[in-house]
């Protein structure tokens, strides 16, 4: 699933830290915890759960992610 996420030009996903599967941008990150179903901005833990369930919810949890990095340029 991570494999198949398509990140702009410069991103890098990390999905091995300490607190979940971080995308790094050159002006900031986001951490996502798949367990929590959510994310925050920053490299740090995800403290509430996320609405985030059904088919594909996975997808639009990264996509959501990377789309509020985006807009926090």
């Amino acid at each position: 699933m991570i494999e198949d996420i398509e990140l702009p030009k410069g991103w890098k996903l990390r999905p091995d830290t300490q607190f979940g599967v971080v995308i790094t941008a050159p002006h900031g990150s986001v951490t996502i915890d798949i367990t929590m179903r959510n994310f925050v901005l920053g490299e740090r833990m995800v403290m509430a759960y996320g609405k985030y369930s059904r088919r594909g919810w996975r997808k639009r949890l990264f996509s959501d992610a990377i789309l509020a990095l985006a807009k926090a340029k």
